[in-house]
């Protein structure tokens, strides 16, 4: 066999004198004998004679030019292994295929999905991204999804749009819908209002399903109106002038203003001075009242003028 001189000392007693010409490793012991250095034949160097540290790179010596773990192997498993170069190492825990490094994840094991952004497997995908469970990856939402559930199915979204059912909108759909600010959603008005402005509560027009009436002064839906108010194209609104108060309807006046130009009541009117024949003017009640049967005018009820 040729040799060629390498002398490089070790430290179990040996003193590695030489490789042979086909590239296999010896050593020469106290009595001058030559000994392969590795138990493994398909070892090209070793830590101890049964620890493989480095394989052999000519594959006419052996197949097995592959170094995984403490041993040399024709080939690096697909599953759990990455290799680069002529080392194959095991991937990290959560990956069941990787490359390039143990975190570098092109597949994931069992429960957990691929985060593309990353290169990792993880048990919740980030924002922007769901889970596709066939796949076991992450999936990019569209845009302006912030989360979902699919490509179809919005849970939140981006600032300035809004989330009406599972979709996410530029602006939400006006008069029944009211854009919230601070959970960017599209709230549907209160149960009793049609359409609404602002907030849920304030509305501007009532379910005409119902006996319901605009309240203006309150901007709610009420099956009866209070505070003067009497019902006028289904909303509460004021009584018509000169009414000063009036009932059931605007032009339906129940008080007068003494004050203003048609200060006396009469015939659910308010009417100017002087009352009509057969009634006087009750300045008590602001009111025309009747005259004594027998009398044409009069300006009490027991006093006749004329007759």
């Amino acid at each position: 066999m040729t040799l060629v001189t390498s002398k490089i000392n070790t430290t179990n007693g040996f003193t590695i004198q030489s490789y042979s010409s086909n590239g296999f490793l010896v050593q020469q012991g106290a009595t001058g004998s030559w000994y392969p250095k590795c138990a493994s034949s398909v070892c090209r160097d070793c830590s101890s004679q049964s620890t493989c540290i480095n394989c052999y790179s000519d594959t006419s010596i052996t197949a097995n030019t592959i170094f995984k773990g403490a041993s040399c192997v024709n080939s690096c498993p697909d599953i759990g292994f990455f290799l680069v170069g002529s080392i194959c190492s095991a991937c990290d825990a959560n990956c069941y295929k990787c490359s390039a490094s143990s975190k570098n994840c092109t597949q994931c094991t069992s429960s957990l999905y691929l985060d593309s952004t990353t290169s990792s497997c993880v048990a919740t995908c980030p924002d922007f991204y769901y889970k596709v469970n066939s796949t076991l990856t992450c999936a990019a939402c569209v845009s302006p999804c912030a989360k979902c559930t699919s490509t179809a199915v919005c849970i939140t979204c981006l600032t300035s749009s809004f989330l009406l059912g599972t979709t996410c909108l530029a602006s939400c759909p006006v008069d029944v819908y009211v854009q919230n600010n601070i959970t960017l959603t599209c709230d549907a008005c209160s149960t009793n209002c049609l359409t609404c402005s602002s907030f849920t509560f304030r509305c501007t027009s009532c379910d005409t399903t119902k006996p319901l009436y605009l309240q203006t002064n309150t901007s709610t839906c009420v099956a009866t109106c209070t505070g003067g108010l009497v019902v006028k194209s289904g909303v509460c609104s004021p009584c018509d002038s000169p009414c000063l108060t009036c009932s059931l309807i605007s032009t339906n006046c129940t008080g007068c203003n003494s004050t203003s130009s048609f200060p006396l009541l009469y015939n659910n009117q308010c009417i100017q001075r002087p009352c009509p024949d057969k009634t006087y003017a009750n300045e008590t009640t602001s009111s025309c009242q009747s005259c004594p049967t027998t009398c044409s005018t009069c300006n009490a009820s027991t006093v006749c003028l004329t007759c």
